[in-house]
C-alpha cells in the first residue's frame, strides 16, 4: 500500500535536567533553560493535531535539525554555520529520521500560548515555563454547595476574644512601636581618601567617573597606555608602597 502524507504534527521532549515537557520546536527548556540534548527522545502527546503554522511546516519539510559538533547547539537543517558559535555545521550531526513514535490520532491537545508573556507551552502544562503564570485549560463548572446551618456564637467567647486582641495590640505597641529619644555627641571626625587600583583602561575610566584617584598596574597594558588615566603607574603591587599612596592622597 502506498504511503500517504497527511501532514505534520509537533512532538514533545522531556528536559533531563528539570523534567519539564517542552514542544519539539523548542531548542531550550522553557523552565530551566537547558539546551535540548542531541540524544533526546521525542514522544507524542495524548492526542495530536496537524500543524497549520506555515513556518513550522516549512521547517519540517527541510529535514532533521543539525546539532553543532563544537557547542551542541541545535540548528535548522538549512543552516550552514552554527547560530551560537559560528562553527561549520559539516562537523555536526543530524538527528535520526524515520523512527515510528506512534499512530496519529486527531483531536489534539494543542500547545497553549501564555496570556501573560506570549510563550508557547506544551498542551499538558499547567503553568507557563517562562513566567510561571497559570495556563487556562478550561475552568470546571461551578457547583452549588448546600447551605450549612450556622450555630449562634456564645457572647462570652466574643468578649474574651476581644479582650485578648486588645492585650495583644498593647503588647505589640510597647514592645515594637514605642519610641524613646536618644542623644549623642560626636567625639571626632577624620577624613579618608579612596584610591582605585586597576590594571585595565576601562577600569580606570570607571574610577575616573567616580572621581577617584587611580593607580595603574601594568599587568595587561603598557605604561604608555595607562598613563593618561592614572596618577601613578607601577609594574606590580609589590612596587606599591604606603608612602606612595600617602603622597598620592596628600594634595
Amino acid at each position: 500500500m502506498a504511503r500517504k502524507i497527511l501532514g505534520y504534527i509537533e512532538l514533545y521532549w522531556t528536559c533531563p535536567s528539570c523534567g519539564s515537557e517542552n514542544l519539539g520546536s523548542h531548542a531550550y527548556c522553557t523552565s530551566c533553560g537547558s539546551p535540548q540534548p542531541k540524544s533526546i527522545e521525542f514522544h507524542q502527546s495524548g492526542k495530536q493535531q496537524l500543524l497549520a503554522d506555515v513556518e513550522k511546516i516549512k521547517r519540517a519539510k527541510t529535514g532533521a535539525d543539525i546539532h553543532c559538533g563544537f557547542c551542541g547547539t541545535r540548528n535548522p537543517a538549512t543552516t550552514s554555520a552554527c547560530s551560537q558559535c559560528g562553527a561549520d555545521l559539516k562537523a555536526g550531526s543530524k538527528r535520526a529520521v524515520g523512527k515510528i513514535v506512534g499512530a496519529f490520532s486527531e483531536g489534539a491537545i494543542q500547545p497553549i500560548k501564555c496570556a501573560n508573556c506570549g510563550t508557547m507551552n506544551a498542551g499538558t502544562r499547567l503553568k507557563c515555563g517562562n513566567c510561571g503564570a497559570s495556563l487556562s485549560h478550561g475552568a470546571p463548572a461551578k457547583t452549588e454547595k448546600p447551605g450549612i446551618a450556622t450555630q449562634p456564637v456564645n457572647r462570652n467567647i466574643l468578649i474574651i476574644g476581644g479582650i485578648g486582641l486588645l492585650l495583644l495590640c498593647a503588647a505589640i505597641y510597647f514592645l515594637f512601636l514605642r519610641t524613646s529619644e536618644v542623644s549623642g555627641v560626636v567625639a571626632g571626625v577624620t577624613w579618608r581618601r579612596s584610591v582605585a587600583i586597576e590594571d585595565s583602561k576601562w577600569g580606570l575610566v570607571s574610577a575616573r567617573g567616580a572621581d577617584l584617584r587611580c593607580v595603574a598596574v601594568t599587568n595587561t597594558y603598557s605604561e604608555q597606555e595607562l598613563r593618561a588615566d592614572a596618577e601613578l603607574v607601577v609594574p606590580g603591587l609589590h612596587a606599591l608602597t604606603i608612602a606612595a599612596l600617602d603622597a598620592l592622597c596628600a594634595d
